[in-house]
């Protein structure tokens, strides 16, 4: 019998606003209400606000260092199914096979010493443990969704933090926002079979993408997608 999966969580999609007419208004906007400086700035008023989808990235990777200490497995289980956020669908038995190959990795375990000197070492290895999973009654692929915020989460935990510096990672809807961005300059890395962007070719496309690091301009995409949609005319 197969498991049912949880019923979804409220995407960190924004509904689009008016108010917004350009990309350097979505830039200004997301700076304004879901750069870590705001989020910051709305916990100290609000603890915690389940429905705001600015708070998702920044509560996923904080709840991820409150962690530190308990047993690795359940750490492991964390990092690979949050279910508040994309990983809702994702049956536990499937997180709980891709657990149990990453548990053969000393190396990767969270709150060690960094593995890996950059975010694409860290994304590769992880790629190639949990890139798929199966059991005797089905096969289930681990999508780059979950392979990308596995990683986040398990860089965030190490020391030094790994994080994107880079590249850009994209998948679902965030592959329609950049490429509605970039236009031409778009392109995935097919050579290393990556879903990622190179950053600086954002910032080719609008200078202000400089004041966001990688991790944000991936947030911004799918925070903002119908807002980037909106901005170059673009039915979804």
């Amino acid at each position: 019998m197969s498991c049912t999966p949880p019923k979804p969580n409220p995407r960190c999609t924004k509904k689009p606003s008016k108010e917004i007419k350009t990309l350097t208004d979505i830039i200004i906007r997301y700076q304004k209400e879901c750069s870590e400086k705001a989020y910051q700035k709305m916990r100290s008023k609000i603890p915690y606000d389940p429905n705001h989808c600015c708070n998702f990235m920044h509560d996923d990777l904080n709840e991820i260092l409150t962690l530190k200490g308990k047993n690795t497995e359940e750490i492991f289980l964390r990092c690979v199914r949050n279910t508040k956020r994309h990983q809702a669908r994702i049956p536990k038995k499937h997180a709980e096979d891709a657990v149990e190959k990453l548990m053969k990795n000393p190396a990767l375990y969270p709150f060690s010493p960094a593995p890996y000197k950059n975010f694409e070492e860290l994304y590769d290895q992880v790629r190639a443990i949990i890139g798929k999973v199966e059991n005797d009654l089905e096969k289930t692929g681990i999508g780059n969704s979950t392979i990308y915020d596995t990683c986040i989460r398990l860089g965030w935990s190490y020391s030094p933090q790994i994080e994107p510096k880079n590249y850009v990672y994209v998948h679902g809807d965030l592959i329609k926002s950049a490429e509605a961005i970039l236009g031409d300059k778009f392109s995935q890395i097919k050579e290393t079979g990556r879903p990622a962007i190179l950053r600086r070719k954002f910032i080719e496309a609008e200078k202000k993408f400089e004041k966001l690091p990688a991790l944000d301009i991936e947030n911004l995409l799918c925070i903002y997608h119908k807002d980037i949609l909106n901005v170059y005319g673009i039915k979804k």
